[in-house]
């Protein structure tokens, strides 16, 4: 089998994906590995609505013959879950106040910050917080009712 590629990048190794229709992969390409995302043009409208400050994954998108593609260049080497069991609950507290930090920039801006998950949160390969598009898992949407105005 020839190799696949997509944005530039060879797709080496197809991740798990709960979205019928997205296809995850993980990407090699000139600027090292990324997750690479295939799927509807929805990817896009998703994708374009993502921050890309602070601590958050810098993402391209675009639409070739395979379909719409969002590109999450790096990886991450240790997702917070995995974290949380080698390090301290006060240090666990501590890296969850940045996450929340900075979802909190993302809500006080009113923009939005996509479909987040804690396998998605962590450490990329230089040890810094980046907070990943969840693009291949659907949007949970909270069903508790809002709290009561002031």
């Amino acid at each position: 089998m020839s190799a696949r590629y997509c944005a530039g990048y060879e797709l080496v190794e197809a991740l798990p994906s709960t979205i019928e229709g997205i296809e995850h992969w993980r990407a090699r390409g000139p600027d090292g590995d990324a997750d690479l995302y295939i799927g509807p043009r929805a990817l896009l409208t998703r994708s374009r609505a993502l921050p890309q400050w602070g601590p958050f994954a810098r993402v391209r998108s675009g639409d070739e013959d395979a379909g719409a593609y969002v590109l999450v260049r790096g990886t991450l080497e240790t997702s917070f879950p995995e974290l949380c069991t080698q390090i301290s609950p006060i240090v666990a507290v501590a890296v969850a106040w940045h996450v929340s930090d900075a979802l909190a920039e993302v809500h006080e801006r009113g923009t939005s910050h996509g479909a987040l998950h804690p396998d998605f949160i962590g450490l990329d390969a230089n040890g810094i917080l980046t907070i990943r598009p969840a693009l291949a898992m659907p949007v949970v949407r909270g069903t508790a009712a809002p709290p009561p105005s002031r």
